[in-house]
């Protein structure tokens, strides 16, 4: 049965389609697939779970990762879809932007991409050996979607507390090939920037030592302080200038000490590696270090920039133009140089760089002002004033997801007023294009979670912030602001203005003197830091199990007892979780139950991780109407709901779906 919410979907689709209808002529008939009738098409167990694997593979190792692709591998060999493999890397990796290659190409296309950085570079590592001449070919796809540094990637492990190298890999064994594009685009002066920025530094002769610096600063009231030499240092410096280490040395406010210190061995190592790589490039371009150093130079990055003390001597119009231009990663570092967040959460100018701090504060705050606007306009339909907005919006979100924004926030290094704005930039890449009602696995497992950016993130924040996300960006007027919880029961949070005017189950609005929508826990006009603080404080911490099952009873209720029309549910139910379910009763049970009253749900899991036996996604195989996504980029499953072309879904909707995107139609 056509499920209604896809209508919505199609609509747009269309919109979508007509722009790019005669780009698609030329490759629809070597990469798209009919997929109306799923039943005709290849079965591929062991392909769909690699990419529900890479999907949710954060944290994990090669050996994880190559396993799942060698399966996979052997199975598209099989079926002669080897293209349906790249495709999967491919949209691992992509970072969610427009695509020169596919503007070149006149495809306008939606954003997507799952944007594991770490899991692509495991899946690259693979893609070189396995399918060196697939390798080859795609080598300027892989940078045209992700960056030129994964194909300088060189990692280095080590063991801090030891002092020992574990680990050096360059990301491919014999990188000829990635020498000879690299080579291939200097010569042809394409993206020179860009290449520069991420070639590696070359460290110098001065293998054991290198030189410690120090910044004094005085406590308040003081005026000087005497300083002394770590134990066995035998000179130092003071601005520049040489003094006897023997005695101590008496120092002011914001002088500049130095002195040598010994290099751990594992840096030496580290240098070494990175060292060889180069030297490698340069013999391939018949460069010396000299010219490769020169060649870096063409890099203009804030770092460089700041680097010159002409910096301090920028025109404030040039500068604010600079932060317009600059990638999230680039104007998170320059705002760690010129300000930092005081003890009240607000940023402070550093005095060190004049102006520029208080600069840089006014820019992110005249941002705050536009996406305040973008806030309220959101969910209006009033494109011509967010269209305007959006060309005067300028924070970047690219490679970002969620997750690393919660990493900041956790971390404390990013101002409240930072960590919205970049929000604000990413959810307005989303397009979804569906009425999908997020609820939230409340139960004890979801405690637990991974580490990222240094930071221990538990899967139930992660929910969190994707259901904020789903729910206030929901374009169904009834179920925006509006969310669930599961565990031993469900629960419900929001609000819902129903089609019939039934009694609301949300609100009862004779209980309130003021509006209902000073009661509701979620808004589009709110903050992500707001709404992110709200819904963990409606956390209903029933924390004793897992019962998806009870979400589909709930509804089924409020037909049978409570007055409402099965067209009045949500189309699809979004589950968070962390993938188990223990109450015996099965996804093709909730199906069935919600199929019995008229309503004909798409159930959609999302994994934040990928569990194995008691895995809900193993409960999947044949119940149709329902999807598996994972990972941890909202985006997705707007890539997905685009992609379905019948109402006829299944499991394997997820795989097709990403393999007939427009987004991929260039790997053809």
């Amino acid at each position: 049965m056509i499920l209604s919410f896809l209508n919505l979907t199609f609509k747009k689709i269309s919109k979508v389609m007509k722009s790019t209808t005669a780009t698609q002529q030329s490759v629809k008939s070597s990469s798209v697939i009919n997929t109306n009738d799923l039943s005709n098409l290849p079965k591929l167990p062991n392909t769909l779970e690699a990419l529900q694997l890479l999907r949710t593979a954060k944290g994990k190792d090669d050996s994880f990762i190559h396993a799942s692709l060698n399966k996979a591998l052997a199975e598209c060999k099989k079926e002669n879809m080897i293209l349906l493999l790249e495709r999967i890397m491919i949209h691992i990796g992509d970072i969610s932007r427009q695509h020169n290659m596919l503007r070149e190409m006149g495809v306008i296309s939606p954003t997507g991409g799952a944007q594991e950085r770490a899991v692509f570079r495991s899946c690259l590592r693979w893609w070189e050996k396995n399918l060196p001449e697939s390798f080859i070919k795609n080598i300027p796809i892989i940078v045209g979607y992700t960056l030129y540094e994964n194909l300088m990637f060189y990692e280095v492990k080590t063991d801090r507390l030891k002092g020992t190298l574990l680990k050096t890999e360059i990301l491919f064994p014999c990188p000829q090939n990635v020498y000879e594009f690299l080579a291939n685009k200097i010569r042809s002066g394409t993206d020179l920037n860009l290449i520069a920025r991420h070639l590696p530094k070359y460290h110098f002769a001065n293998d054991k030592t290198r030189t410690a610096k120090k910044v004094v600063k005085l406590r308040d009231g003081q005026t000087e302080m005497k300083w002394t030499l770590p134990e066995g240092k035998s000179w130092a410096k003071v601005n520049g200038v040489f003094v006897d280490g023997k005695s101590s040395i008496i120092v002011r406010d914001k002088d500049v000490l130095s002195y040598p210190r010994n290099k751990q061995s594992f840096v030496l190592a580290k240098e070494k590696f990175v060292n060889n790589w180069i030297e490698n490039f340069c013999k391939h371009m018949g460069w010396t270090i000299q010219q490769y150093r020169e060649f870096r130079k063409l890099q203009s990055t804030p770092e460089q920039s700041f680097a010159s003390k002409n910096i301090l001597k920028v025109a404030k119009s040039d500068y604010m133009k600079m932060l317009d231009r600059l990638t999230s990663g680039q104007r998170f570092r320059v705002a760690k140089m010129v300000a930092y967040k005081d003890s009240s959460g607000k940023l402070v100018a550093k005095d060190k760089w004049n102006d520029l701090g208080a600069w840089y504060i006014e820019w992110e705050n005249n941002q705050e002002k536009i996406a305040d606007e973008l806030r309220k306009v959101a969910m209006t339909g009033d494109e011509k004033t967010k269209s305007e907005l959006m060309s005067k919006f300028k924070v970047k979100a690219t490679g970002q997801q969620t997750i690393d924004l919660l990493a900041e926030l956790f971390k404390g290094t990013l101002s409240d007023t930072q960590v919205n704005n970049s929000y604000q930039a990413l959810v307005e890449k989303m397009d979804l294009i569906a009425n999908v009602f997020p609820i939230i696995d409340g139960s004890g497992s979801m405690n637990s979670g991974i580490v990222h950016q240094g930071v221990q993130i538990s899967n139930r924040k992660i929910a969190y912030a994707m259901a904020i996300a789903f729910s206030t960006r929901n374009p169904v007027d009834a179920f925006r602001n509006t969310y669930g919880w599961f565990s031993s029961r469900f629960t419900i949070c929001g609000r819902s203005k129903f089609v019939n005017e039934a009694p609301n189950p949300f609100v009862d609005k004779n209980k309130f003197t003021k509006k209902v929508e000073d009661h509701q826990v979620l808004s589009e006009h709110k903050t992500f830091t707001e709404n992110l603080s709200a819904l963990a404080s409606s956390d209903p911490g029933e924390i004793s199990s897992t019962n998806m099952f009870s979400s589909i009873e709930y509804f089924v209720d409020l037909v049978k007892n409570k007055g409402f029309h099965a067209e009045d549910l949500p189309g699809a139910l979004l589950y968070i979780t962390d993938n188990e379910n223990n109450q015996g009763r099965t996804p093709k049970d909730a199906i069935a139950l919600a199929n019995s009253i008229g309503w004909h749900p798409l159930l959609i899991f999302w994994g934040l991780t990928v569990m194995s036996e008691h895995s809900v996604k193993n409960q999947l195989k044949g119940v149709p109407n329902t999807l598996f996504v994972g990972g941890f980029n909202e985006g997705a499953l707007s890539q997905i709901l685009r992609g379905i072309k019948s109402g006829s879904i299944n499991p394997e909707t997820e795989l097709w779906s990403i393999y007939n995107d427009i987004r991929y139609s260039i790997l053809s």
